[in-house]
């Protein structure tokens, strides 16, 4: 178990943020698995831009982080180990479809992936985007699909 160096609490796996006395950790506590730990059979990835979800959702990137470290740990204790894609870093806007298509196939084919969760909506990660012929209002006048990133099953 970690313990926080200010005012030597014991740290939650994943925080932050120290939950007694509210310092910022240098580092997010890292993950401890116990003895009962399920043994990984599976893997996934979370791929978001969580520059542009914290916009979005107003929240701090270190919130999301923390929501979404927190999902990682639960599922591994369920046996299935989950990385976070964060593509901040390589879009200063949303980017194409085609770029984010491009990630995920060299992500699916190095790492073989068998779940992936692509966080936020369309102006968060792109998704195609078509007239909707049924549509008789203007409010679903647009279909989305995030169809082209689905097709990676194997």
């Amino acid at each position: 178990m970690a313990f926080c160096e200010d005012c030597g609490a014991p740290i939650t796996p994943g925080a932050l943020f120290c939950e007694s006395c509210g310092v910022k950790l240098a580092v997010p506590a890292a993950y401890e698995f116990s003895a009962g730990s399920k043994e990984i059979r599976e893997t996934g990835i979370i791929y978001t831009n969580l520059d542009l979800l914290g916009k979005k959702s107003e929240k701090s990137k270190d919130f999301l982080n923390s929501v979404i470290n927190t999902f990682i740990l639960s599922a591994a204790q369920r046996g299935v180990q989950y990385e976070l894609v964060d593509v901040s870093d390589n879009f200063s806007l949303s980017g194409e479809v085609s770029n984010h298509l491009k990630i995920i196939r060299n992500i699916v084919q190095d790492k073989h992936p068998k779940y992936l969760f692509i966080i936020g909506s369309y102006d968060v990660i792109p998704s195609i985007t078509w007239a909707n012929e049924a549509s008789d209002s203007g409010s679903d006048s647009d279909v989305t699909s995030d169809l082209p990133y689905a097709t990676f099953d194997e």
